[in-house]
């Protein structure tokens, strides 16, 4: 993938990385910002989260997900983890400095074939799939609390 040459309409973009787990793929597409890719996947607009699923002393790679994903999942097979964190349905990654300013996915994750981004993910078939993993540790258990009480979990 080049970057786009100085002076180009496309000067502007970033390099962000496109989830789909029911083709268990992940694509480096360039962006001017984050909808756009959102869009193409068909993420709802105003109903997506926004966090963080990786740090490293020079940058964080952010997601955008469909919220309500893990209680009312839109893809029944569609299950998938990063880093021990379980998520449904399709995603955006991008990155940011430690200034929050969107910068491409760095090189060191795209490379390689699977990506090493890839090679993080753990692509899941189905419910009773990630209860699995979640017993045998390979994923986190989902849960939400409010002033350190819990108040939902995967069941």
């Amino acid at each position: 993938m080049e970057h786009p040459p100085q002076g180009s309409t496309r000067a502007l973009t970033f390099i962000h990385a496109l989830i789909n787990p029911m083709k268990k793929t992940v694509e480096f597409e360039y962006f001017p910002n984050h909808q756009p890719a959102c869009d193409k996947l068909g993420l709802p607009s105003g109903e997506l989260d926004h966090g963080i699923v990786g740090q490293t002393h020079d940058y964080n790679v952010c997601i955008f997900v469909y919220e309500y994903g893990l209680v009312r999942p839109q893809h029944p097979n569609g299950w998938w983890s990063l880093n021990g964190q379980l998520f449904n349905g399709p995603a955006v990654l991008y990155a940011a400095n430690n200034e929050g300013e969107t910068i491409d996915i760095p090189q060191v994750l795209r490379n390689g074939s699977p990506s090493h981004l890839e090679q993080h993910i753990i692509w899941i078939g189905d419910k009773e799939h990630v209860e699995r993993l979640i017993q045998m540790g390979e994923i986190n258990r989902p849960q939400t609390f409010i002033n350190g009480e819990s108040v939902w979990s995967w069941s």
